[in-house]
Parts: C-alpha cells; structure tokens; sequence
C-alpha cells in the first residue's frame, strides 16, 4: 500500500455516527440521507462550507458479544 505523510496546519475535527445495514443497497439511502443531514448541521452550527473542505466518511464494525 502506497501511502504519504503530510502536515497540515491546525484544524477542526467534528462528526456524527449512524448504523448501517448488512445491505448495500440499504446503506447507500442511509448513507444519502446521513450526508444530506450532516451538511444541514454544519449549517446550523454556523460552519459555512466556503473555500475547500474536505470530508471523510469512515466506516467501521463493532463486534457485540
């Protein structure tokens, strides 16, 4: 794997978690719908997405046992 190091300046971290599905199809709504309601919080927050932002979508599994 190919991979790079790069420093940045400061910056600011935020996010939201959702669950998604076993169903890809399934996920792709949820996932829709997540950025779609994400971007509205940003908004709210008064974070305008001027200039160039740059966001991450992480997934993850959590095993319950």
């Amino acid at each position: 794997m190919d991979y790079k190091i790069v420093k940045l300046d400061s910056f600011c971290v935020c996010g939201i978690s959702t669950h998604i599905s076993n169903s890809q199809s399934r996920n792709m709504g949820i996932i829709k719908r997540f950025w779609i309601m994400f971007n509205k919080k940003l908004k709210k927050s008064h974070m305008f997405q001027k200039g160039n932002w740059c966001k991450y979508g992480i997934t993850y599994s959590v095993f319950h046992q």
